[in-house]
């Protein structure tokens, strides 16, 4: 016993080690692709407490059919915010135990395959399965690309709720069996939640048990029948669930689908070459075939092209092969009908886009096995077999490795997509993105160029010139490519926020506050355009209007900085400074290098004749920017006021190194030596002053601050004649 758990402790360390030593250069890889919009654009994940309410508010909120990935997304958020590195430790975790659980799973099934099984080394052949899936490059989008998340976890529950089927069959009777069935049941309902390929388990959990319990027993499958009306029943209730009562129009309203990238007929044809292709990588996944957007040609009928056809002969003989097999090799002929069942519903009649990698995590499961069970069978001796496997361990670790280093940010990973799709718009769409959120403008606007030569009505490109030229200054050409972006898709909200953010630096704020209107109209939640109406509001003298849009951009994403700032500047407006003061307190819990709001709040105190938090948040200010002008002369005019002249004067000095033409701070310097009594140099800073231009010698007669030195000569012979 103590044995057998050593040695379950020694694979979970392996499977941990190896999975985060190739994983390791993807932990501050940034949020890519619809990362965008399902977490970082996504307010209603941003919790500030936890509590069941608002986890499941979080969830039910982001998605109703898969909550329970969007609460993992809410928990990410409450812990870690938005820094990426958080929600890849989860990711990489969740693979880890799924790899895991994959594993027990493994060990057991082949411990009661029947026929032909893998003799006494049922635990090695498991973990040498479990090892290859765990390392496989074509893992890489299911754990590196944060968002599949939702795949990750629906697969991992998926098999977790097979192993608890299985463990409960094992048991002979009693409360034990029926507490695995539960958690079966159980697991298996949180699996829909995560998403909805998993709706395939009650019908593979029926065909396991007709092939390794059951003997494939011919009388049992006809006693068993109603089971399989009742799987059917179940299925059409998920979808009825998911679906609702208009499943067609559900259906095409999906994004490719709707966007007419392709018809229902050429998809399905496609994806006989596409399942194909999946077969391939399991084979070759060599880093240069793996693609975040392939641009993958379609089928337009079964001979256009002939592949298509071909594609469709080899799936069927595989199929045919598994029946064939059930027999005499029937762990193997499951392991195939596995692979066709758990691509089903993303390789079949619902128009998806046609391909992405991340639907093979679950697939690819016992597919792995297969191989590795007849290399066991007809590699000898079993120590070339061990060193084998393990080099096709290695290889396929540093693939990942190498695939991971795509996914290093989102430049390389659409440089990448770019290269093997140049004839696909949305690589370059996203290159151009990434570009220019770098200011290499000019390289954002050629690919966006190149994006609009492939797909010239796609609104959202002419969106993105738009950006890139309003970023270059060239506020026609912004406003012309916003504005036809708005011919192609009139629903588009964030077109209307931009186009306002253009409008409102050109002055024309009637225009700018209609069309951040317009764009709330269309997105109530859209925190962005309450943050930038709320500025044009502020702009206008509507302060009131604008300290609602402001809380009402913090209500909905509470991290937002610079809503607090702003918030805070509005509050002071209306002399509400301990209010503005709590504003700026939060914005810099946030951001705590946010220099503006450091200074304001400074100044607030500043202002309340705070001194003493006043000059540490001015202090603050200087450690992050030592030359902002603005802190350097309040601190020293702070400074001087409690008597700590040796202080005062050097950055008074410093404010005038940087600001040489304002004669105030001159005038300040002049001030603090004459109140030490020191003449000439006192002199000699008004005449700088003066020399600058200040002409104010009445003030300078009446300022108390010169009364140490009024009977020097130096004064007096200044003075004289003024």
């Amino acid at each position: 016993m103590k044995s057998s758990v050593l040695k379950t402790l020694s694979i979970a360390l392996l499977f941990c080690s190896l999975s985060f030593l190739i994983y390791a250069n993807t932990l501050e890889s940034p949020f890519i692709f619809d990362d965008e919009g399902r977490i970082e654009e996504n307010p209603h994940i941003r919790l500030t407490h936890l509590s069941p309410k608002e986890l499941a508010a979080a969830g039910f909120n982001s998605s109703k059919s898969r909550p329970i990935a969007f609460i993992s997304f809410a928990l990410n958020y409450y812990f870690h915010q938005y820094n990426p590195v958080g929600y890849h430790l989860v990711n990489i975790s969740l693979h880890i135990l799924t790899g895991f659980i994959l594993y027990l799973f493994l060990n057991t099934t082949l411990k009661i395959s029947g026929p032909r099984s893998p003799g006494n080394h049922p635990e090695l052949i498991a973990f040498l399965t479990a090892l290859i899936w765990l390392v496989h490059p074509v893992q890489t989008q299911s754990v590196t690309y944060i968002v599949q998340r939702m795949n990750g976890l629906a697969a991992m529950f998926f098999i977790l709720s097979f192993w608890f089927y299985v463990k409960g069959r094992l048991v002979a009777t009693g409360h034990t069996r029926w507490l695995w069935f539960a958690g079966s049941v159980l697991t298996w309902l949180v699996s829909l939640g995560c998403k909805q390929i998993t709706v395939t388990l009650p019908f593979l959990v029926y065909l396991y048990e007709w092939y390794f319990f059951q003997n494939l027993s011919k009388d049992w499958f006809k006693r068993s029948l109603k089971y399989v009306l009742l799987i059917f029943l179940l299925f059409a209730v998920v979808s009825f669930i998911y679906l609702g009562l208009n499943p067609i129009e559900k259906i095409t309203s999906l994004r490719d689908y709707a966007q007419k990238e392709f018809t229902l007929s050429q998809r399905i044809f496609t994806q006989l070459r596409v399942v194909v292709y999946y077969i391939s990588l399991i084979f070759f996944p060599h880093p240069s075939r793996l693609n975040l957007d392939y641009d993958f040609g379609l089928s337009y009928s079964l001979f256009n092209p002939l592949t298509t056809f071909l594609s469709l002969i080899a799936i069927v003989a595989l199929v045919g092969l598994a029946f064939y097999l059930a027999q005499k090799e029937r762990l193997i002929s499951f392991c195939i009908l596995w692979f066709f069942a758990n691509l089903i519903i993303e390789s079949s009649i619902i128009p998806l886009a046609i391909i992405f990698e991340h639907r093979l995590y679950l697939p690819t499961m016992l597919a792995v096995l297969v191989p590795v069970v007849l290399a066991y069978r007809y590699v000898k001796p079993e120590k070339l077999y061990i060193a084998l496997i393990s080099a096709v361990i290695i290889i396929c670790a540093y693939a990942t490795f190498e695939r991971n280093r795509d996914w290093k940010d989102d430049l390389t990973i659409w440089t990448d997509a770019a290269k093997k799709s140049p004839e696909k718009a949305r690589p370059h769409i996203n290159l151009g993105k990434a570009l220019a959120n770098r200011d290499r403008l000019d390289e954002a606007i050629n690919h966006y160029s190149i994006a609009v030569r492939i797909k010239p009505d796609y609104a959202k490109i002419h969106y993105n010139l738009g950006n890139a030229f309003a970023k270059k200054g060239k506020t026609q050409e912004a406003i012309e490519r916003y504005n036809h972006a708005l011919e192609l898709k009139s629903k588009f909200p964030e077109v209307h926020n931009n186009l306002a953010s253009v409008l409102a630096k050109q002055d024309k704020i009637d225009q700018a506050i209609a069309h951040f209107s317009e764009a709330l109209r269309m997105k109530p939640d859209y925190a962005e355009a309450h943050f930038n109406l709320g500025g044009v509001l502020f702009k206008k003298g509507m302060v009131s209007e604008a300290i609602k849009h402001y809380a009402e951009a913090l209500q909905l994403d509470p991290s937002y900085s610079e809503a607090h700032f702003n918030l805070g500047i509005a509050l002071e407006e209306q002399g509400l400074t301990d209010e503005a003061i709590k504003q700026y307190s939060e914005a810099l819990k946030i951001n705590p290098a946010y220099v503006e709001a450091q200074y304001n709040l400074a100044f607030a105190f500043h202002k309340q004749g705070k001194s003493s938090q006043a000059i540490t948040h001015y202090e603050s200010v200087l450690s992050i920017q030592p030359e902002y002008i603005p802190a350097l002369n309040n601190l020293a005019v702070l400074y001087a006021i409690e008597g700590k002249y040796e202080m005062a004067v050097p950055l008074f000095k410093k404010t005038a190194t940087l600001e040489p033409d304002n004669p105030g701070t001159y005038y300040n310097i002049a001030r603090v030596y004459a109140i030490q009594g020191n003449s000439q140099e006192s002199v000699d800073w008004l005449k700088k002053a003066i020399e600058k231009g200040y002409d104010d010698w009445q003030g300078i007669k009446t300022d108390d601050s010169f009364q140490n030195i009024r009977g020097s000569s130096e004064y007096k012979s200044l003075i004289e004649g003024h």
